[in-house]
């Protein structure tokens, strides 16, 4: 479970606003004069988080949505009034002359559009005139086809403004397409001081055309020329597929400005103009305020003030949009004046960068740099140091990341750990970081002289792979009562959008890996969302002395409190400092019933001296007592309790005035010794678990004190045993031993039973502990039994034998002291039996003739059975066929030779025969 260090105190709700940044909490002023005190009498804060950071007095609140939404309104309301003036105060702002611009729309009312398209087409000029309303940007219109009629120039809008009355009566004209003629004309006619043009205004010509020009004697070469040496800016929009490729596109990609991929649009279909509206605006709107007659910037769109950082005599404002969004930073002077702080405009790979989007400050020996980020850079995101040499500030070491997307940079913090006004730390924060398990980090990054080492990393749970932690970050003082400076860091899309703020405390050289406290938006009232989107800290806005943390979310705005984290202090006596050797010796008891100590618990409560209650404070500690902790067999237990555990718990009330020292709280314990101790040795140890139980604390607001839960909430005391071991308290034995056989000389097989060993032991020197006498013997014999001849003056254990099994050829004898002149003689009996028969154990095995007649009838079988199988093979392969052959063509030709062939043979006739 982890810590509560931070309790939900208060929630003020802002509707319709999302709260990106909070400049430090409560209250507001409403004069000047408390202004002016507020930043006499108090120091400086910070906030830094994915959108905005500042560093700020303690007594405002404030968020850029809700300027921009004021100014929107017509200026700040009377509860913001001198939150303004003293913006104005501190700030002499850059004015941006925003450059007037006249624009000419040329529409295509040739035959090839139908009636619902050319209603569509202006519908989308009527759309794109009321965007531009209120601004310094006034329009024309002019259809052409192979005929041209102008609708309305620049005198006429400035008379009616009104988009929906202007387009109205406009009708199409029908025809073909003399696209190339017409631009001159308008090129020409149209952006003249007569017609309502401006000197000073940008030119923007948009051409909107379904199809390529037909028949139309001039080439755009011939007209285009003429349009870029009047420094008009043109826009070209094709409606229909037959733009997507081919000489069609390039017509379009001759007609307007360079490069063609900014000032090209086209659409399938007239219905689809609409979906271009918003790209065309900021198309236009970015030309707007340029001196150039490119889109390029400069300073025209900085958005100075997107981040910023306020410390005494001195402001930094981000400026993320400066130089084509590549950013910087401005610093303003406590007499006025500015200086630019950047890299864009020294190089095009910062294009779209997004400079200043945070920035802190970085201290080193009185020095003071910057540490910006850029979290678009590259598309991973940057963080540059920019140190001060002279009169310029110039670009040291920049720090980044591979992984693409992760917005490295959106967030920083610098930490000084000890408060020695010198920068320990620098937290980069990388929301955006994903690697499927837990979404966002912030690197820790460790000073090397002018550059930084990013060796370390703090993530959120592993369950919000899309928590976004990191978008906020914030050095919060001093809250867990360790004496080092802790942060908080700000997921807001953890736990479904409800958003969470994380606690790290920090040590004496980095942040622990693992939070303290993790604060969820979800079990927080009014149904939080993007809980941590905003993070200030590090000031007292409760008065109670110890610094608070506000917390921005969807419309809300949350103060936690810090609660007093008091430290413990204890201490633990004992009455007699040891136990008497009186105390422990048995003499042949089997209990002792003995008090042996008295145990006195000291408590000191220590106050954190910045924590400013009231009049008193009360708490209450609970507390357990456990002798001989961690051992299954105790030697000691509580005379009241009769058992080794006791439980209590103790009231302390301490005074405001008394507050600077600690509050003592004594209590005793006595314990006695309930069994013969086997091991006097070891000391008896008293461990004490305490507690300290969360009462309201009322003088506070109802806070509720907390104790570290990094230290641990137990501590052991040691109670000895006496030893006799002279003044340097180290024992230094002299043992002697010997042994005989009770005048048994001879040992004889057969007769000598029992053979009995009489050993003695003596000890010269200092007393002697935990002492053994080991005694072996032949395998031969079997011990049977231990007897003690002659007992020791005082108690001894054990007084039966260790061993008693019939196969143990070692005896061991535990002997807990031998004082000093005090011999130790026992004997060892035993019965010696030589009877091995009675061990032996006889096998009788049968013996008789074997009969061989089964094999031999066998063995005969089995040839009769091979033979035949032997004479049916040779027959099978005709071996009998060829001898009875030969036989019977001797037989023929002996018969030939007696005249007449033999009986039963068959004599074929052939013709030739029959003939003769």
């Amino acid at each position: 479970m982890r810590s509560t260090y931070l309790d939900w105190e208060v929630s003020v709700t802002f509707e319709y606003v999302n709260v990106y940044c909070l400049l430090s909490v409560f209250p507001f002023f409403t004069d000047r004069k408390s202004i002016g005190d507020a930043f006499s009498s108090h120091g400086w804060g910070e906030c830094s988080d994915g959108s905005f950071t500042y560093r700020i007095p303690a007594c405002f609140i404030a968020f850029k949505t809700i300027g921009a939404l004021l100014v929107q309104e017509g200026g700040w309301g009377s509860s913001f009034k001198n939150l303004y003036l003293l913006f104005q105060l501190l700030f002499h702002s850059l004015e941006c002359p925003k450059r007037p611009t006249d624009i000419v729309l040329l529409i295509d009312g040739s035959g090839s559009i139908d009636r619902n398209q050319f209603i569509q087409m202006k519908t989308f000029i009527s759309e794109v005139i009321k965007r531009f309303q209120n601004t310094s940007t006034q329009f024309a219109l002019c259809q052409y086809s192979n005929f041209y009629q102008e609708h309305f120039d620049f005198l006429t809008f400035q008379k009616n403004q009104d988009p929906d009355a202007l387009i109205r009566k406009v009708r199409q004209l029908g025809g073909t397409t003399h696209t190339a003629t017409y631009i001159q004309r308008v090129v020409r006619e149209l952006f003249l001081p007569e017609k309502g043009a401006r000197h000073s205004a940008s030119k923007i010509l948009i051409v909107i055309t379904d199809g390529e020009k037909y028949r139309d004697p001039l080439e755009y070469t011939d007209v285009i020329p003429e349009a870029e040496a009047a420094g008009i800016i043109r826009f070209a929009i094709g409606v229909g597929k037959a733009f997507s490729e081919g000489s069609a596109f390039q017509e379009l990609v001759s007609i307007a400005s360079a490069p063609a991929s900014d000032h090209v649009f086209r659409v399938d279909n007239f219905d689809a103009l609409k979906d271009i509206q918003n790209h065309l605006q900021d198309k236009i709107f970015a030309i707007e305020g340029t001196k150039s007659r490119s889109s390029s910037f400069q300073l025209e769109m900085s958005q100075e003030g997107f981040s910023a950082l306020l410390r005494q005599g001195n402001a930094t404002l981000g400026a993320v949009g400066a130089y084509d969004w590549s950013g910087g930073i401005f610093q303003y002077g406590e007499r006025g004046g500015s200086n630019f702080i950047n890299v864009s405009s020294l190089t095009k790979e910062m294009d779209n960068a997004y400079l200043g989007y945070s920035v802190q400050t970085v201290r080193k020996d009185n020095r003071i740099s910057y540490v910006v980020g850029a979290p678009r850079y590259q598309h991973v995101g940057k963080v540059i140091l920019f140190s001060q040499e002279g009169d310029k500030w110039k670009q040291k070491s920049e720090l980044s990341t591979t992984p693409i997307g992760s917005y490295f940079g959106a967030a920083l913090c610098s930490v000084d750990l000890d408060r020695d006004s010198n920068t320990d730390l620098v937290l980069i924060g990388a929301p955006s970081y994903y690697d499927g398990v837990a979404g966002g980090r912030v690197y820790i990054c460790h000073g090397q002289g002018e550059t930084f080492l990013c060796d370390e990393v703090l993530q959120g749970e592993a369950k919000h792979p899309l928590g976004q932690f990191g978008a906020s970050i914030a050095e919060t003082g001093e809250i867990t009562g360790d004496q080092w400076m802790d942060v908080a860091i700000g997921a807001p899309m953890e736990d479904e959008n409800r958003g969470a703020v994380y606690i790290f405390q920090g040590n004496s050289r980095s942040i622990n890996h693992v939070h303290s406290q993790r604060i969820q938006g979800s079990l927080l009232p009014n149904g939080l969302h993007y809980f941590g989107q905003a993070i200030a800290a590090g000031l007292d806005l409760s008065g109670d002395g110890l610094p608070d943390v506000s917390v921005g979310a969807e419309e809300h705005v949350l103060l936690l409190r810090s609660r007093p984290v008091p430290q413990v202090l204890h201490a633990i006596t004992f009455i007699p400092s040891m136990i008497p050797i009186s105390a422990f010796e048995c003499k042949e008891q089997d209990e002792l019933n003995k008090e042996v100590s008295k145990a006195t618990v000291c408590f000191s409560i220590k106050w954190d001296p910045r924590f400013t209650p009231g009049n008193s404070i009360l708490s209450t500690i609970r507390y357990t007592l456990t002798l001989d902790h961690g051992r299954m067999k105790i030697r000691a237990a509580f005379v009241e309790e009769k058992q080794r555990e006791g439980t209590g718990s103790v009231l302390l009330e301490i005074n405001v005035q008394d507050q600077a020292g600690p509050l003592t709280l004594l209590f005793s314990a006595s314990s006695w010794q309930k069994t013969c101790i086997e091991d006097s040795l070891t000391p008896i140890n008293l461990r004490v678990n305490y507690s300290l139980i969360e009462e309201p604390i009322a003088t506070a607001g109802n806070l509720r004190a907390i104790l570290n839960e990094d230290e641990p909430h137990h501590f052991t005391a040691l109670l000895p045993f006496e030893k006799n071991c002279g003044r340097d308290g180290i024992c230094k034995d002299m043992l002697k031993t010997s042994f005989n056989f009770s005048g048994l000389h001879t040992l004889v097989v057969g007769l000598t039973l029992e053979l009995n060993a009489t050993v003695f032991i003596r000890n010269d020197g200092e007393d002697s502990y935990n002492t053994t006498l080991t005694f072996s013997y032949p395998s031969a014999l079997s011990f049977r039994k231990f007897t003690l001849l002659q007992r020791w003056p005082k108690w001894v254990l054990p007084d039966e034998p260790d061993c008693s099994v019939a196969t143990c050829q070692t005896i061991r004898c535990d002997i807990l002291s031998l004082e000093l002149q005090q011999p130790l003689e026992f004997t060892i009996k035993g019965y010696i039996d030589f009877k091995l028969v009675k061990q032996a154990k006889t096998v009788v095995e049968y013996l008789e003739a074997y009969n061989y007649v089964p094999i031999i009838i066998g063995s005969s079988v089995g040839g009769l059975i091979l033979l035949a199988l032997i004479v049916a093979a040779l027959y099978k392969l005709g071996f009998f066929k060829r001898a009875y052959k030969y036989k019977m063509d001797e037989t023929g030709a002996e018969s030939t030779e007696g005249g007449r062939p033999p009986e039963n043979s068959n004599i074929s006739t052939s013709p030739a025969s029959t003939k003769g």
